[in-house]
């Protein structure tokens, strides 16, 4: 097998493995794919560098072509080509409802990956949920606005990273770098007076929409009410109405946050899955 780069030019090669992800691609993405001696596609994967970690956000073989071998050999070609001068680390982390091993994580494993368990969860709400409920708010707040995290002028961006730095691992968990993107194409920033009340982040993904960021000062419940309105009909408005919801939690706070509100909108929880770190020396 031979490695080359996916891009606009050649996704449609690798469709058969790797679906429509590249049109949601982020910039700092790598996609990477791999031909057979036919020149027909056998797989591909997704990295992203994280410090000293080169990131493996997907993985996939084309389904003829499964255990033979060549998940292995990508992960294994990937490793040897790495700057290890850069990178220490290759990891994955994937989430699943078992405790236990299953299929994956065995091939995980087999490839020297270890496997911990994180204090992550995601769950999972159909959209069709989400959407025959009810808006919290009737008409809009009186006083603030939303913006979106990448029109944040410079006073705001800095305070959503100053709030990064301090709810980490405390109350809530906000990603600023992925809440001031492009990528947060449904959420936005709550601004009163010019402070930040209130934030999320919401992105496009394969299956439908996840909530990555969910932020509301003590005093902020009803501007995060409006803020989780408006991300709701910005994504009724997508012409792909089938999929879910998934919202990520990484603290009691942030799930007993997520609880109030789709108990208040009485959405049903479908799944929940939880966060699993596989990490493999380079």
């Amino acid at each position: 097998m031979r490695i080359t780069e996916i891009t606009d030019r050649n996704e449609s090669h690798f469709e058969a493995v790797i679906g429509d992800r590249i049109k949601n691609r982020d910039s700092n993405e790598t996609y990477i794919g791999f031909v057979d001696d036919n020149d027909a596609a056998a797989g591909a994967a997704i990295f992203q560098a994280a410090g000293d970690c080169f990131l493996l956000s997907y993985i996939g073989v084309e389904e003829k072509n499964r255990r033979k071998g060549y998940g292995k050999f990508i992960i294994d070609r990937t490793a040897e080509a790495v700057n290890k001068n850069i990178f220490s680390f290759m990891e994955a982390v994937v989430f699943s409802k078992k405790d236990e091993d299953d299929e994956f994580s065995l091939f995980m494993k087999s490839c020297g990956f270890s496997r911990e368990k994180t204090n992550c969860t995601r769950h999972r709400y159909l959209l069709e949920d989400v959407f025959k409920a009810e808006a919290f708010l009737k008409k809009p707040l009186k006083n603030g606005g939303i913006i979106r995290g990448i029109r944040a002028d410079d006073k705001t961006a800095k305070a959503i990273e100053e709030l990064e730095d301090s709810f980490i691992g405390k109350e809530y968990y906000i990603n600023s770098k992925r809440l001031l993107s492009e990528k947060n194409r449904y959420g936005g920033i709550y601004i009163q007076e010019g402070e930040v009340v209130a934030a999320v982040c919401a992105v496009k993904c394969t299956d439908g929409v996840r909530l990555e960021s969910i932020y509301a000062r003590p005093d902020g419940m009803k501007a995060l009410y409006a803020l989780f309105d408006y991300t709701v009909a910005a994504f009724r408005s997508e012409k792909e109405k089938a999929g879910y919801l998934f919202i990520d939690t990484y603290n009691d706070n942030t799930r007993s946050l997520e609880e109030k509100i789709m108990q208040q909108k009485n959405i049903p929880l479908q799944d929940e899955l939880y966060a699993f770190v596989y990490r493999r020396e380079i």
